[in-house]
């Protein structure tokens, strides 16, 4: 069960650290603004 929930709410965070990350990356362009600790696919 604990598992579940802790997939669920990777899921809904997932979202919400691409949207902070991409807020980061405009206000505080680096020498790689691509890349991604999030991951993507």
């Amino acid at each position: 069960a604990a598992r579940a929930i802790s997939l669920s709410r990777f899921r809904v965070l997932r979202p919400l650290v691409r949207q902070i990350h991409a807020l980061l990356v405009e206000f505080l362009p680096g020498p790689q603004p691509a890349a991604d600790p999030a991951g993507r696919p």
